[in-house]
């Protein structure tokens, strides 16, 4: 009796190791993979990369609570693994392709040693990306547009400053102010051509 629940004791804290695992690997996988096809990079990307691999290693090697042959444990965990991965990176796609499906009325940008570029999008979405020397960060959100202004509802970081909530377009790009003066107090976001 009390061998019988050794062994179930056994089994289950494999299991739940096992999963533990092939949960972080999955989280981590898929985190990767949003910065990957938003093109952001950041330090986070690099430490998710090696939670990545690490916890990947353990979900497949750690052994499976099937009595089955040793080999054959291996390749059962891989397949769950593989399975599981493609899935949560199928919904990270279809995520980020339906949160950019809206098409770009103005794409803007103003880059020197660091710079920002801002998607303006039909359904009063923007998609602003501000990148660095080291990092590159992504952020969303709405506006509102009336004439020839744009007001933002949602903050844009330029810098280690935020730009105003008023922004004025004309015929060279959209010109802006920023809260508080980080290298230039004001601007203009040249259009893309």
């Amino acid at each position: 009796m009390q061998e019988v629940n050794k062994t179930s004791l056994d089994s289950t804290l494999k299991l739940t190791v096992s999963l533990f695992f092939l949960t972080v690997s999955i989280l981590s996988g898929s985190f990767i993979f949003y910065d990957f096809i938003a093109l952001s990079m950041d330090l986070y990307t690099m430490l998710a990369k090696l939670v990545f691999i690490v916890s990947s290693i353990l979900a497949v090697v750690m052994p499976s609570y099937i009595k089955i042959n040793f080999i054959n444990r291996y390749v059962s965990n891989l397949v769950v693994w593989l399975v599981v991965l493609t899935c949560a990176l199928s919904v990270v796609y279809l995520y980020n392709t339906v949160r950019n499906s809206s098409p770009v009325i103005y794409s803007v940008n103003l880059f020197s040693e660091e710079g920002v570029h801002i998607s303006f999008r039909e359904n009063n979405t923007f998609r602003s990306c501000n990148t660095d020397l080291f990092t590159t960060s992504i952020s969303y959100g709405k506006y509102e547009k009336n004439d020839n202004t744009i007001v933002l509802l949602d903050e844009v970081k330029f810098g280690d400053s935020k730009m105003n909530d008023t922004l004025i377009i004309n015929e060279k790009g959209i010109d802006f102010t920023l809260e508080y003066p980080w290298r230039i107090s004001n601007g203009t976001l040249y259009y893309e051509r």
